[in-house]
């Protein structure tokens, strides 16, 4: 788990030694936990927003568009960038963003932002990585096409559920090792503010949920301009974004939301 320093946070700069020793450890891992990423203070703003206009798809209303099944008792909801979701210190962190921009091409958007949330009793995901291209190519020989933010909105423990890695699966295929019988991996509590910057191609895995809270995982996902999520979003919107929000957005910030409203048919 990195942590970054006083001066990286107090400045909200990361020094650059610093830079090129965590871009190594996410090419040779395929991930990196990052403790001290993110104010605690903006993600329980993320969170209580996030609660307050998506609750009731858990229990109530139905939204085929924004909202679908992962899982056991496990929902993946598109998230609209208004609010406290259209800030920078969120899609575009400080700390975060030069990682990401020195790992995707320099014109990288964002693909989708969404929060997966797994309700009291959810049993394990499936084991998986969210998304592979060339693949009659061997993934060591290829950078990463997309890069996952993983940023958990409660604290994650082991009675709600953390997410399971597998470090270096990046390189592997899935059906090279049976990960199921495979104990090479694991299972990181994380604190309010801390993040997992995760390889589109990473083994992973959610974990059940055994506790009586909901517990989301907000994900934004970069990627090259040339990668499409298909297989995840295929008839779905993925990032939601009206003209309005759009226009609050500094103009060095907006390509990133090139694909805004964008639904795959």
């Amino acid at each position: 788990m990195a942590k970054f320093s006083a001066q990286e946070v107090s400045t909200q700069k990361i020094d650059q030694d610093h830079l090129m020793e965590l871009l190594k450890d996410f090419r040779k891992d395929g991930f990196l936990i990052l403790e001290n990423a993110f104010k605690p203070e903006l993600i329980k703003n993320l969170h209580k927003s996030f609660l307050s206009n998506n609750e009731k798809y858990f229990f109530e209303e139905k939204n085929e568009d924004r909202v679908h099944m992962v899982g056991d008792k496990r929902f993946q909801i598109t998230v609209e960038v208004e609010g406290v979701f259209n800030d920078p210190n969120f899609f575009a962190n400080p700390l975060i963003f030069p990682i990401v921009q020195n790992l995707l091409d320099a014109d990288l958007v964002i693909e989708s932002i969404t929060c997966v949330t797994s309700l009291p009793g959810a049993k394990p995901m499936g084991i998986h990585c969210d998304g592979t291209v060339f693949n009659n190519v061997p993934k060591a020989l290829l950078p990463p096409h997309a890069v996952g933010l993983l940023i958990p909105l409660i604290p994650f423990n082991h009675q709600n559920g953390v997410t399971r890695i597998w470090p270096g699966s990046h390189k592997r295929e899935l059906e090279e090792v049976k990960f199921s019988d495979n104990k090479e991996f694991i299972d990181p509590e994380l604190n309010l503010g801390a993040c997992i910057l995760m390889d589109y191609r990473l083994i992973h895995q959610g974990n059940g949920n055994n506790s009586d809270q909901l517990r989301p995982l907000l994900y934004c996902n970069y990627c090259a301009p040339w990668y499409i999520d298909q297989p995840n979003f295929i008839g779905k919107t993925h990032l939601i974004l009206n003209d309005k929000n759009y226009e609050l957005i500094s103009e060095d910030f907006r390509r990133l939301f090139l694909r805004r409203n964008l639904k795959l048919s």
